[in-house]
């Protein structure tokens, strides 16, 4: 065989090692990745969450906020008279 079909044979042999040898972390990687964006996904959704309460609390412990949860319950002002529609 003449030098530069060993040297191509060799370096041909040493790329098909490498990329064999390297397949394993290359997936750990890849699985890395994905439980990474899950997690991320999972904490937006979390903080999403976190928002939304923060929102309602703040309204309900607000004077308007006390008064609509009030009146959704029945309460009314001692000086209101409810509505009546007579047919």
């Amino acid at each position: 065989m003449k030098r530069p079909t060993i040297v191509l044979l060799t370096l041909a042999l040493a790329i098909t090692t490498g990329a064999f040898f390297s397949r394993a972390p290359w997936q750990q990687l890849q699985s890395q990745k994905a439980e990474y964006a899950e997690k991320v996904a999972k904490t937006r959704k979390i903080e999403s969450e976190r928002a939304e309460l923060l929102q309602k609390n703040a309204k309900l412990e607000s004077p308007f906020g006390m008064e609509e949860r009030a009146r959704e319950l029945g309460y009314h002002k001692p000086y209101e008279k409810p509505m009546t529609l007579d047919k």
